[in-house]
């Protein structure tokens, strides 16, 4: 990156961006110490040890679970917004039960098979899966941490590379019992919902349309009465989203913490609820349903201390989760939504609403697919549970520790669903051969089943002697992951590792940390990989040249290592046969029309065989990431806290198809370790607190910045260095780079192209359609004009700005989060982007198109935003171009809330009370975009099920 660039960003993360979400209240406990494992002990199976957040070498971001408790909504994924430094969260949908955000550690750091950049989630030290994850309550999660670099995660081995997300759940306490109460609910509604024009626009649109399609002569298909019946009211005009799609859902949670104990015994028990309703239409639970989900759960931690050498930890968790919606896809049901005209037919066919409208060309009326096609359900089951064994062994050596720990997680997903058909009408008569039907129910079904079994032992020593602390572990892991059904598959890993730190006088750190893992993945020879990492942190403020109360921490510190692969195969690379890609070294089959031939002479028959899904590589292993860590913490006059963090991550062997095999080989897959990809950026993060009388205040900004280089991917030989996708960023589009559109004067008088303009390969063209760059200068428009016309669609730049204000018991918090660089291709929205496609509907973006028609008062020739409609192909103008590629950038007031605690003695006595707040907290509220604004589509929710913004109001109280 440039200087320029780097200062700019550098003063931006200072200046504005949140590394914490400081309640004012609690801004003077911002976390001295860094726990990562159980509270309370000095390591963890798995050879992470606790370590002070000063003396600490690791890169790591920590989110206390008390700032995510008032947040409305149901994912945990959706509370982490611009709270992390390192962390990408991107939300695709808001539908219930299917709002998991994605999550990115770093941006991408390779691009290989299989979801290679799927990051890992350890819960209390024990790996999970997103089943169990996403539905955590935060007032189960003590803290939620991001691990980035070697330091921090070479203990993970080939499970690393991609980061981790570390989540550490609350324990009991000593003291009296307690309870807390915390209830919230209100309303959710869509950011935006992209509504196609209304039939008297559709047919205005319509008739130019027609007549370009017709040498651009007049010659409409509707006349100016049908128009005119449109506008008001005498035509069918429906409004299908209004008529299917409700303005608001409701949305409500609550739990409750009890917890207390003493020296011997400590336990906290939390029971939640929460619901989510969509934002369908549909009321009668009987024959239909909104789209609707709900989980309950509880969770009860034990800490037991056994004679004077025994800690016993006993942690059970279970929770039920529940979806349920209309038996008819969502996706289905809003691309009908999107793509049915609004004068095609009306809701029902007869006065009374018993009937619905359908016909063959538009068989699925939108309102009857919502509530005429039953209910389809969908109920998840996770049972899981952590025991340890803590032995202090200071009777041997002092300081000499060791930790056994198991855990099981099992998660089962079951359907049921009742079904009904409805009949289509027109004019009183059916117009397919759907019949109606009461509604039936179809039974139950099996999903699939998931069982995780996991074993630690850990043997540890933490001592101190003079000047010098030593503090080490070493540990060994077993992992046995099973998934079945139809496709199910196994997974097992072994894991030996540890972490050693040395601290010589509270100024000068090293560490080392390694792990030799065994993945089953691959062949015998490929099985085991060494993993190790160094670390060193230098205390600069504790040397006497800075001796002080100004600075009170300025620590530099540095890291680098070697992790493996975090997906090391191709499972869900290959469809259907997700399960075969488990083992790449071996040879799979597959039954399908791939392998068949004709027997027989005069009429021959069409015979199935086997045929061979792809060639198998005994020689396939993890992939190799070199990461490199450079970061400076500081603590100023108590008020300043400050990170910043540069980093390196350079990856080789990474696992793709190689291209480079001609196809007439006989099978396009075959997987090899070939890849190379570099990815670098920085972070940095800023808080600064203060206190003026009973006046609080906190500003915090954070600020993550990525960008990644493919080095190597073993693609087809390029016609031109321009057409290739080696040397740009991971998910670069590749296209033609669009110069505006064709004018009357281009085309000769037969309607050719004039000799000195390139000729597009893609069919005839006219005016107002879409005119490319000849890159290549021979005269043609084709694939050898191919080069980059955008950015990939995964942000360079993620940021977050906000602060709170406290004065006596009132508070109030703000977050603003954003990212940039990022692009969004239009026509991945096709039916909302191209107009009348597939007898389709017409949006907004249309509104703009090229047209002359003089004679009936239009012209936009020196205006048009967007290419002339057709009702026919048009593949020239829907070529992937930089015609149709946008900035995805945005910036979300993403939460905002303001709580008040009443602080009078008297009144809680009364109440027989310890605490009592209320509080009213949104998300989403305003969003700045140009996607949004000129286009009407949400950066994040491009499609389908929109996004939310919510709006409720909480209480709590303890007892």
């Amino acid at each position: 990156m440039n200087k320029k660039f780097f200062i700019r960003n550098f003063l931006i993360a200072i200046l504005l961006g949140p590394f914490a979400y400081v309640r004012a209240q609690d801004s003077q406990e911002i976390a001295d110490t860094l726990q990562i494992g159980y509270p309370e002990t000095d390591s963890i199976p798995g050879t992470l040890l606790k370590v002070e957040k000063r003396t600490s070498t690791a890169a790591i971001s920590t989110v206390k679970g008390s700032e995510l408790e008032r947040i409305p909504t149901m994912n945990i994924t959706n509370t982490l917004y611009g709270r992390l430094a390192g962390l990408t969260v991107t939300q695709a949908s808001g539908e219930p039960g299917n709002d998991r955000a994605q999550l990115l550690i770093r941006g991408n750091g390779t691009y290989g098979v299989g979801g290679y950049n799927n990051i890992k989630i350890f819960v209390d030290g024990f790996e999970v899966n997103a089943n169990y994850f996403d539905y955590l309550s935060p007032a189960e999660i003590e803290s939620i941490s991001v691990l980035k670099d070697a330091a921090a995660l070479a203990p993970f081995g080939m499970r690393g590379s991609n980061g981790i997300i570390w989540v550490i759940t609350k324990r009991g306490r000593e003291g009296k019992s307690r309870m807390k109460v915390n209830f919230k609910s209100g309303i959710q509604t869509a950011i935006n919902i992209n509504k196609p024009l209304d039939a008297y626009q559709y047919a205005r649109y319509y008739n130019e349309a027609i007549s370009n399609d017709n040498g651009m002569l007049w010659s409409p298909y509707y006349n100016e009465d049908e128009i005119e019946g449109y506008r008001n009211g005498q035509g069918t005009n429906v409004d299908w989203y209004d008529q299917t799609i409700s303005q608001t859902g409701t949305y409500y949670s609550g739990d409750v913490v009890f917890d207390g104990g003493d020296e011997n015994a400590k336990y906290t028990v939390i029971f939640d609820y929460a619901n989510k309703e969509g934002l369908y239409n549909a009321t009668n639970t009987d024959t239909t349903s909104n789209n609707r989900f709900y989980r309950m759960g509880l969770r009860a931690n034990l800490d037991f201390k056994l004679f004077s050498i025994f800690d016993a930890k006993v942690d059970i968790g279970g929770r039920l989760q529940k979806q349920k919606r209309p038996n008819y896809q969502t996706s289905d049901l809003f691309e009908d939504l999107s793509r049915y005209p609004s004068n095609i037919y009306p809701v029902y066919d007869n006065e009374d609403l018993r009937y619905f409208s359908g016909t063959n060309l538009f068989p699925n009326n939108p309102v009857a697919s919502s509530i005429g096609l039953g209910w389809f359900s969908s109920q998840g089951r996770i049972l899981q549970g952590n025991f340890s064994l803590r032995e202090n062994l200071d009777f041997i050596l002092d300081g000499l520790y060791a930790e056994e720990a198991f855990s099981f997680n099992s998660y089962a997903l079951s359907t049921y669903s009742k079904t009904r058909n409805y009949g289509r009408y027109q004019d009183g008569e059916l117009t397919t051969t759907d019949q109606p039907s009461s509604i039936v129910a179809s039974g139950y079904g099996s999903a699939g089943m998931e069982d995780w079994k996991q074993a630690k032992v850990t043997i540890g020593y933490k001592n101190s002697f003079d000047k010098s602390d030593i503090n080490a572990a070493i540990g060994f892991h077993s992992s046995d992951y099973k998934a079945d059904g139809l496709f199910g598959y196994k997974y097992h890993y072994l894991n030996l590792n540890g972490k050693f730190k040395y601290d010589y006088d509270n100024r000068y750190i090293l560490a080392a940390a390694f792990s030799y893992f065994g993945n089953d993945a691959y062949a015998p020879k490929n099985r085991w990989g060494f993993y190790p990492a160094v670390s060193a942190a230098w205390l600069i403020s504790n040397e006497n040249f800075l001796s002080g109360d100004n600075i009170s921490l300025l620590k530099l510190r540095a890291s680098v290592g070697k992790l493996g692969g975090a997906d090391s195969d191709a499972t869900g690379a290959l469809g259907n046969f997700s399960s075969n890609g488990r083992y790449l070294y071996q040879q799979y089959y597959n039954g399908s029309s791939t392998g068949s031939f004709y027997t027989g002479n005069s009429t021959p028959t069409w015979q199935n065989t086997l045929a061979p899904l792809f060639i198998p590589n005994r020689d396939v292993f993890a992939e190799t990431s070199l990461k490199y860590n450079v970061g400076l913490d500081m603590d100023i006059w108590n008020k300043l806290e400050a990170s910043i963090d540069i980093f390196l991550d350079k990856r080789s062997d990474i696992l793709t198809v190689d291209n480079s095999i001609p196809n007439y080989y006989g099978n396009n897959y075959y997987y090899s370790n070939i890849g190379k990809m570099t990815n670098k950026g920085l972070e940095a993060t800023a808080v600064y607190k203060d206190k003026i009388g009973e006046f609080t205040y906190a500003l915090n900004g954070m600020l993550s910045y990525s960008k990644n280089t493919i080095d190597y991917m073993a693609e087809l030989a390029p016609a031109y260095p321009y057409n290739a996708q080696t040397g740009r960023s991971f998910g670069t589009p590749i296209g033609l780079k669009a110069e505006g559109l064709y004018q009357l004067n281009d085309f000769n008088a037969d309607g050719s192209l004039k000799a000195n303009i390139p000729q597009p390969a893609f069919g005839l063209v006219q005016p107002g359609d879409v005119r490319y760059m000849d890159l290549d200068d021979d005269g043609f428009i084709d694939q050898t004009d191919f080069t980059a016309i955008g950015k990939s669609p995964f942000p360079e730049m993620v940021y977050s700005f906000g602060g709170n204000l406290g004065f006596k018991g009132l508070e109030l918090n703000v977050l603003f989060q954003g990212v940039h660089g990022a692009s969004f291709n239009l026509l991945n929205n096709w039916s909302e982007t191209v107009a009348f496609v597939n007898n389709g509907n017409i949006h907004e973006i249309a509104e703009g198109a090229w047209a002359y028609y003089p004679e009936q008062g239009i012209d936009t020739r020196a205006t048009a935003t967007y290419p002339r409609l057709t009702t026919r192909e048009n593949n020239n103008n829907y070529q992937n171009s930089s015609y149709w590629i946008k900035s995805a950038d945005y910036l979300r007031l993403r939460n905002i809330e303001l709580a008040y605690s009443f602080n009078s003695q008297n009144l809680l006595d009364k109440l027989n009370l310890s605490q009592l707040s209320i509080y009213v907290s949104a998300t989403n509220l305003v969003t700045w975009s140009s996607l949004l604004k000129n286009y009407n589509i949400d950066p994040e929710t491009t499609s389908g099920y929109p996004g939310l913004k919510s709006i409720v109001s909480g209480i709590t109280v303890s007892f």
